[in-house]
């Protein structure tokens, strides 16, 4: 289902597309719709995808949702019935770096909208932009392993 409306959406539209399941073993059976402007591909290295994207789509989880937010890109979260998505599409959403709208909403009409207006939405820009440096500013990965190592 979720193919066949990404394709209905950005097939021939202004947006690039790469869609990815994270290697779900489902996924990779149904990657021939490679077409155009949208690409269904098994895995990508998605700090290196996400420095170049202009908005992400994805389910909510920690590691996409700060990465949005560290490189400052707006995001549409859907995050379905999961505990852990659910709140961070909730806490990016309350501090203006994402929407959360239901899963009723991911339909060809509220994506091409949101997406364009997303993108031109200063406000995305501004709140990314102070978030991603506040998340910058608390030393990565090696302050987190240094705190653990030297607790």
């Amino acid at each position: 289902m979720y193919q066949k409306i990404i394709l209905d959406t950005f097939l021939g539209s202004e947006f690039d597309v790469i869609v990815t399941a994270g290697g779900n073993p489902r996924f990779k059976a149904s990657t021939n719709s490679n077409t155009g402007n949208v690409h269904f591909m098994n895995m990508v290295p998605s700090d290196k995808v996400l420095k170049m994207a202009d908005i992400a789509i994805h389910h909510g989880g920690q590691n996409t949702t700060v990465q949005c937010i560290e490189n400052e890109v707006p995001a549409i979260i859907f995050p379905g019935k999961h505990f852990e998505r659910y709140f961070n599409a909730e806490k990016a959403s309350e501090i203006g770096c994402a929407l959360n709208p239901s899963i009723y909403n991911f339909n060809k009409e509220f994506l091409l909208k949101m997406c364009t207006k997303i993108i031109k939405d200063n406000t995305f820009k501004q709140n990314l932009k102070i978030y991603s440096a506040k998340i910058k500013s608390l030393g990565g990965a090696a302050k987190a392993a240094d705190f653990i190592l030297n607790y």
